[in-house]
């Protein structure tokens, strides 16, 4: 397994992407999707843009921060990446809502997300005006469910010889 670091730009908001943002490749993955909403321009960041503010994006240089690809050689990398997955947490299915009475942790969360002074917020959580609302509901896939999945990811994953290794590391890899 070979893991190192390509081509990465950032926003101080979080988000990263692994394109130089000119305004061909903006607008190539952004702009012509038309899930995305909005046109983003030379160094804008995608992700600010959509919830309202302006970042801007700058070429990451610290190789901790770049984003990484990891490459798979062997049948020892599945192994280990299997048992890495094992330890991550089930997955949670979306399986419809049901609407009821918030409760006090519910209607507090809500609460303090809202975007109002703190004294107006102390003020609600006294009123406790709670709600009947609609809540998603999830189901926790079994151990079984977990291992199949898991299982099924892992014989899917391509293992790379020492050419397509050279490839991948020549046109992604980050050497400046």
């Amino acid at each position: 397994m070979i893991s190192f670091g390509i081509k990465t730009w950032s926003c101080p908001c979080g988000y990263k992407q692994d394109f130089e943002p000119t305004s061909e490749l903006q607008d190539k993955h952004f702009t012509q999707d038309k899930r995305f909403r909005g046109s983003v321009g030379v160094n804008e960041c995608p992700a600010c843009l959509l919830i309202g503010t302006h970042g801007v994006l700058y070429r990451v240089l610290d190789d901790d921060e770049k984003v990484k690809m990891t490459v798979y050689e062997s049948e020892e990398d599945r192994i280990i990446r299997k048992s890495e997955m094992m330890f991550e947490p089930k997955f949670k299915y979306h399986i419809g809502y049901e609407t009821r009475l918030e409760t006090d942790e519910e209607y507090d969360k809500r609460i303090d997300e809202m975007d109002i002074p703190e004294t107006a917020k102390a003020r609600f959580k006294v009123k406790k005006s709670k709600e009947q609302r609609k809540f998603p509901v999830y189901e926790e896939e079994t151990d079984e469910e977990k291992e199949s999945r898991i299982d099924e990811l892992v014989l899917r994953m391509k293992l790379a010889t020492k050419e397509e290794v050279q490839i991948l590391r020549e046109k992604y890899e980050d050497k400046g």
